[in-house]
């Protein structure tokens, strides 16, 4: 008995494995041939193509759209079989879809775990619609075509490589819940749509960041550029209601004026947005070129870590934000600009205030005579962050500050702040200021 039941057994085995070969093997066999419109339409498998007037045969539909898996053959009737950059549709309607496979003699295409992509493994064309967990695309992918997530329902994270170099329309109304990657981004669109996406990581691209909008993210609570981030043209943030926390990259563009108005970054009608933190040290190479935060009801913090109004007017615009308590700068303005005199800067707006502010301070380092002199015409309190004895101004009192002044003293170099130097408070700093820091130093 138990003999029979495993003849039986492997029969239905065999007989359910048969037809998924044949399948495979044969899918191009009994191809139906259609006339549509003046093309020709080829019916295979569960999939039409059209012949193009290159000699190709590529998807246009998927006959039932139920299935979780489909194939891509080598040719069809003896077409090749290609895929364009623009054909994300073919496949976005299959709800169940978890994979798409291609025949290995192909040779314009390659299924990566389920993934299509072209052959050289360059592009990534699309996606499975019903693909589940996190995706991390392979290392040497080039391109993150057009369509190539949109309608996924199942989709995580997805971390992308600093191999890719472009990133058109691939996350237009995918469910992407996490986005990390050195990537440039490219068009305005790119993650439109993503209404589950909650967290944007952007690492410094070799191509640059262009023409960056997110716009509409209702889960988004987290987004951070790297510190070396690099912009080559216009960012904004607009219309994010969860968003708590912004990290702002490093350098700004320079092109982006004439087409935006000097506008370069703009910051609009978040709700949550409590802090915002600036890497700028580039942007003063920008005459007009701007900052631009608004509309946050909530927001309390801005840190500005390096200075934005080297030879910049106006470089921070700031309006309607009622709940905003204090803007701290961090470095000197010469951090921007090595070797220029904060007394010698000709322009001295770091911030044009426009209504509906609150009543701020600005903590800034006593050396910074133009924030010192704009908050005293305006009005604004002014709070030192300097430490008596930290000559270097990196925050800390180390044998670095002793270095520092030993040095000055002898006129080999010069020090970042004469006033945390003066530790006895006499006006000048000299060998009495050197040896109270050492003291101060071996008393920590």
């Amino acid at each position: 008995m138990k003999k029979l039941t495993a003849i039986v057994l492997s029969a239905l085995m065999l007989t359910a494995v048969v037809p998924v070969q044949g399948y495979a093997e044969n899918i191009t066999e009994n191809v139906e041939v259609m006339e549509e419109n003046g093309a020709t339409i080829l019916r295979a498998g569960n999939i039409e193509y059209t012949i193009g007037g290159d000699g190709y045969a590529r998807p246009q539909s998927v006959i039932n759209r139920s299935v979780s898996s489909v194939y891509l053959p080598a040719s069809v009737d003896g077409y090749p079989v290609r895929y364009d950059t623009n054909q994300g549709e073919v496949f976005c309607l299959c709800r169940n879809l978890t994979e798409i496979n291609v025949d290995p003699d192909n040779a314009y295409l390659k299924s990566m775990d389920g993934v299509l992509f072209s052959k050289d493994g360059e592009s990534l064309y699309a996606y499975p619609r019903a693909k589940t967990g996190d995706y991390v695309i392979p290392d040497g992918t080039l391109i993150v075509e057009n369509h190539a997530f949109e309608c996924t329902e199942q989709l995580g994270s997805v971390t992308v490589p600093d191999s890719v170099v472009e990133v058109w329309e691939a996350f237009y109304h995918s469910s992407v819940t996490e986005f990390v990657g050195a990537v440039p981004l490219v068009r305005a669109r790119m993650l439109t749509g993503c209404d589950r996406l909650r967290s944007i990581t952007i690492r410094a691209s070799r191509v640059g960041t262009v023409d960056a909008l997110f716009r509409s993210l209702p889960a988004l609570e987290s987004l951070s550029f790297a510190p070396d981030v690099m912009v080559t043209n216009s960012v904004s943030i607009l219309q994010c209601p969860k968003l708590r926390h912004i990290d702002l990259p490093q350098t700004f563009p320079t092109s982006s004026l004439e087409r935006f108005g000097g506008v370069d970054f703009i910051i609009s009608e978040c709700e949550s947005l409590e802090f915002v933190s600036m890497y700028n040290g580039r942007l003063s190479r920008v005459w007009n070129g701007k900052i631009q935060i608004e509309k946050c009801p909530v927001l309390q913090e801005i840190e500005i870590k390096q200075i934005p109004y080297v030879y910049s007017q106006y470089a921070l615009h700031l309006s309607d934000l009622p709940a905003l308590a204090r803007i701290t700068v961090t470095e000197l303005p010469q951090s921007a600009v090595a070797g220029t005199d904060p007394a010698d800067d000709y322009v001295f707006d770091p911030f044009s205030i426009g209504e509906n502010c609150g009543a701020f301070t600005v903590s800034g380092h006593l050396a910074n005579t133009n924030l010192r002199r704009w908050c005293e015409e305006n009005g604004v309190p002014f709070e030192s962050l300097d430490k008596l004895g930290d000559a270097n101004l990196d925050g800390e009192i180390s044998v670095v500050d002793v270095v520092m002044l030993q040095r000055w003293l002898l006129g080999l170099a010069g020090i970042s702040c004469g006033e945390s130097a003066d530790l006895n408070g006499d006006g000048s700093v000299d060998i009495f200021d050197l040896a109270l820091l050492k003291r101060m130093l071996l008393e920590q």
